[in-house]
């Protein structure tokens, strides 16, 4: 069958598509008819990647960014944030883990976002130590400052497994850092 009316533009169709995601129709986003033929383009990969990770589909997100990287579109701290947060969300949290350390070789800068999405991940599994510890290098590598929401996830994960001294020191250690509660 023959197409009687040409593709939109490229902005055109993110004006279309975006509503769309913004609704969680990640399916009719997924399927759109124009999605496969404009897809070629970075800014429709990303809103790709995000409805793939929305469905669950993260192995579908993680082809597309192997698409971008053999197109030479460079990749940014928001598609591996979609990434990592989906891995986390289906409880590949030690694939996150591995995405984070490959970010990094790569010199990709991971954000508060990044690091928050793996916290949370860590204490939601029980791992406090784990999730210390990387809340440490954060602050020892000087990637980006821990905010509220990632010492106060540690701090409910560590008084949910009765560690309150733990869990004081932290709260003692964000107030010295200037995190106001």
């Amino acid at each position: 069958m023959t197409r009687n009316t040409p593709l939109p533009s490229i902005a055109h169709f993110n004006r279309l598509i975006s509503p769309i995601v913004k609704m969680k129709h990640y399916n009719i986003a997924i399927l759109s008819p124009y999605t496969s033929e404009v897809a070629g383009h970075s800014p429709q990969l990303a809103i790709l990647i995000n409805c793939y990770c929305h469905l669950d589909q993260v192995g579908f997100g993680f082809s597309l960014l192997g698409k971008l990287f053999k197109r030479g579109h460079p990749s940014d701290c928001v598609i591996f944030n979609t990434l990592i947060n989906a891995l986390v969300n289906i409880g590949e949290l030690e694939q996150a883990l591995s995405l984070l350390n490959r970010i990094l070789e790569q010199s990709y800068h991971p954000n508060v976002v990044t690091y928050g999405a793996l916290i949370k991940g860590l204490c939601r599994r029980g791992k406090n130590a784990s999730a210390l510890s990387l809340l440490r290098h954060m602050e020892s590598g000087r990637i980006c400052e821990p905010d509220i929401v990632i010492c106060t996830t540690i701090i409910d994960s560590l008084c949910k497994e009765k560690l309150l001294d733990e869990a004081l020191d932290l709260f003692s250690h964000m107030k010295s850092r200037g995190i106001s509660p």
